[in-house]
C-alpha cells in the first residue's frame, strides 16, 4: 500500500512538509505558520549534533537541511506512520490567527511573497489587498487548490489519515514543546540556540485591528473544519487562549 492512502496531496508537497529523522525516531509534519521555523531549526540543529553551520539559513530550505526529505530517510514513510517506533507529531493553531499571520507576513510584510502568491487566488500581483479581500479570494479556491500557508489544517496535517502520537496547540507552545524535547531525547538547550525566527508576525496582538464581524464570517466559513477538529472557539476574542 502506498503513501497515497495518507496524503491527499502531491509529493512535492510531501517532500516539503514532512521532516523524519532516523537518528530521533520522529515523523514532524511541518504545519505552516503554526511555529514550523522554530520548530524545524531546533531539530535541523539536534540533526547537525549543535553544529549552526551545517543549518540553512531559512529553516524551510528543504535541500540544506540535515533533516532528509522523507524519500531519502533511511525508514520508508509507509512504515514510519504505520511503526510504534516513530514518534508522529505536529503543531495546530487557532484558525483566526492563523490566516491572520499568513497574512501579515506573505501579503503585508514580503513584496516578493505578495508578488509570488497573489496571482493564485485571483489578486492582481502589484496590490496590497485588505484583510477582507484576501480573505474572499481564499474562499472562492477549493480547498485543494489553496497554497500551504492557509490550506485548511486538517488538510495539511492530514487529520483522518495519519494517527499522530501528538498534535500540539501553538497556545500551548512554551510548555509543550520542550517536553516533546525531552521525549525525543533532544537537547532544551538547542532552544535558546535556535533564537527567535525573523517571520514572526505577533497576528494574536492584532486580532481587534483586523478581525470584524465580516472577517469572522469569512473566516469561519472557510475554516470550519479546523474549528471543529482542533475544538477551537468560534469567538476570536479567545484566539489567543
Amino acid at each position: 500500500m502506498s503513501i497515497e492512502r495518507y496524503f491527499t496531496y502531491p509529493t512535492e508537497t510531501i517532500e516539503y512538509v514532512v521532516n523524519v529523522s532516523d537518528k530521533y525516531h520522529y515523523m514532524y509534519l511541518a504545519n505552516l505558520k503554526v511555529a514550523s521555523s522554530s520548530i524545524l531549526r531546533v531539530l535541523q540543529l539536534a540533526e547537525a549534533d549543535g553544529d549552526a553551520s551545517r543549518v540553512p539559513e531559512s529553516p524551510h530550505d528543504r535541500a540544506g537541511s540535515p533533516i532528509p526529505a522523507f524519500s531519502a530517510a533511511k525508514t520508508p514513510l509507509k512504515e514510519v506512520i504505520e511503526s510504534e517506533a516513530f514518534f508522529k507529531f505536529t503543531y495546530v493553531r487557532n484558525p483566526y490567527t492563523r490566516v491572520l499571520s499568513a497574512y501579515l507576513d506573505k501579503v503585508l510584510r514580503d513584496p516578493e511573497e505578495r508578488l509570488r502568491l497573489l496571482p493564485s487566488i485571483g489578486l492582481a500581483a502589484d496590490t496590497e489587498p485588505t484583510f477582507l479581500e484576501f480573505l474572499r479570494a481564499i474562499q472562492a479556491q477549493r480547498d485543494s487548490w489553496r497554497d500551504i500557508h492557509w490550506v485548511t489544517q486538517s488538510r495539511l496535517v492530514q487529520i483522518n489519515n495519519i494517527n499522530y502520537n501528538f498534535i500540539g496547540r501553538l497556545e500551548s507552545f512554551a510548555t509543550t514543546f520542550p517536553a516533546v524535547l525531552e521525549l525525543l531525547g533532544i537537547d532544551h538547550a538547542l532552544l535558546t540556540q535556535a533564537g527567535t525566527p525573523p517571520n514572526v508576525t505577533r497576528a494574536s496582538d492584532r486580532l481587534r485591528e483586523f478581525i470584524g464581524p465580516k472577517e469572522r464570517e469569512v473566516i469561519i466559513a472557510i475554516y470550519e473544519a479546523d474549528f471543529v477538529n482542533f475544538r477551537y472557539s468560534l469567538d476570536p476574542r479567545v484566539a489567543r487562549l
